[in-house]
């Protein structure tokens, strides 16, 4: 008899057992260097959607060592979990449904796969819809850490939480029940984030169209650091001397992770802050007023120009600065150039190559930048203002939709748990 079996004192009641005893728990993939290597479709946090989903529509496909490879093949019934990576509003502790029947599967070494014990015990469609009521409900962002930028997930402490597990039928009938009032839920919400992504593909694309009629030198960032036009290029890798828990304090000098980019600006309020002693140390990773902020790990692409009076901001491990020579390139310029659809499909192409979100310094020094004159960067900065203002009224509207859309999602799963969905 199964863990689960046992732990029952009703023959048709519920019961709670921690996920521990449910399931079985198997790392993420890495490529590997020693050969023979396999031929992988891997699954990435960027592969999840907000419904629980997966998305094929940009997955990677890599040749990985295939040792590694046979100890994380994905089976039919796995739940795939994002332990580490997140974004500044996106805790970690997202999970999606593995259901295909063919091919050869793995996921990235951000992530982790869930597998249930005894399927006539427990419904891995059901598990999923329970954790996934986890996710929606908070109750992973008590167990999140942050110490380099990136969120991570307290995974011992989540295999700790415990399942709500009635009879078989009825888990069936839940995940019935739950499907078809998601089907309306997932159309509404598909419309409303097709509507969002319109809004901000929209602006990438007058960004792009903007620079292609600009008559720019076409540059990669190692060619405009050789010319000068950009005067220094470091990330926030701090190696052994990244800042513990306890070095933070109420007030100082800011400590900037991706979280803190807000609408092209650097939003001080939401950094934490070390001693001037203490931020005396760093020799790398120092910003300063007019740097431009570009996220690169775990959450990619956000980008910011960054105002400050203080006379250094330092940087996390997520973000990297550009300081431009401002006779050269202005720092407004260059942040809305990095976030045209020709820049983004650089650096997304970057991911595609790799198992996690990361897009590393020197792979951003390949990296080619439209730069034209002075006065067209101060044009197209007047007139991405100007539009910008119009696309977040926009974003605010459709962000609204989504997240009613969610709450009655994390209401019906709160019904569906307690035993109340009829």
């Amino acid at each position: 008899m199964t863990a689960i079996a046992k732990a029952s004192d009703k023959a048709f009641g519920w019961r709670r057992l921690p996920l521990e005893d449910c399931c079985t728990f198997h790392n993420g993939l890495w490529t590997g260097k020693k050969p023979p290597f396999e031929t992988a479709t891997v699954i990435r946090n960027t592969n999840f959607t907000a419904d629980g989903l997966i998305d094929l529509s940009d997955v990677a496909v890599l040749q990985v060592e295939a040792n590694q490879l046979s100890k994380r093949r994905l089976q039919k019934g796995d739940i795939i979990i994002e332990k580490s990576g997140g974004g500044p509003k996106q805790p970690v502790g997202r999970v999606v449904l593995f259901d295909i029947d063919e091919g050869v599967y793995s996921f990235s070494n951000f992530t982790s796969a869930i597998r249930v014990k005894d399927q006539n015990q427990l419904d891995p469609r059901y598990l999923h819809r329970v954790l996934y009521w986890w996710y929606v409900d908070g109750r992973t962002e008590p167990l999140q850490r942050r110490s380099t930028g990136i969120r991570n997930l307290d995974f011992s402490a989540y295999q700790r939480l415990e399942v709500p597990i009635p009879p078989l039928e009825e888990q069936k009938r839940i995940v019935a029940v739950l499907d078809q009032a998601f089907d309306a839920l997932d159309r509404a919400h598909a419309r409303a984030e097709a509507n969002l992504a319109d809004a901000e593909g929209f602006f990438a694309s007058f960004i792009e169209a903007e620079l292609e009629k600009s008559g720019g030198a076409v540059l990669t960032l190692q060619q405009m650091l050789d010319a000068g036009m950009i005067l220094s290029h470091l990330d926030g890798n701090h190696g052994e001397n990244y800042p513990r828990k306890e070095e933070f304090v109420d007030e100082g000098v800011p400590y900037v992770s991706a979280n803190c980019i807000k609408d092209g600006r650097i939003d001080l309020t939401l950094a934490k802050f070390l001693s001037e002693d203490r931020a005396a140390v760093f020799r790398k990773g120092v910003a300063q007023d007019g740097d431009v902020i570009f996220a690169h790990n775990a959450t990619v692409g956000p980008v910011a120009t960054l105002r400050t009076e203080n006379s250094k901001v330092i940087l996390s491990t997520s973000v990297t600065y550009y300081r431009p020579f401002l006779e050269r390139v202005l720092p407004e310029f260059l942040m809305y150039e990095m976030r045209s659809s020709a820049f983004k499909k650089q650096y997304e192409a970057v991911m595609k190559q790799a198992t996690r979100n990361q897009v590393p310094i020197t792979a951003q020094r390949r990296l080619t930048h439209t730069i034209p004159d002075l006065p067209v960067q101060r044009r197209v900065i007047a007139a991405a203002i100007e539009l910008e203002g119009k696309s977040r009224s926009l974003n605010d509207l459709y962000s609204g939709q989504i997240s009613d859309i969610n709450e009655m999602r994390a209401s019906l799963l709160k019904k569906a748990f307690a035993g109340e969905l009829t």
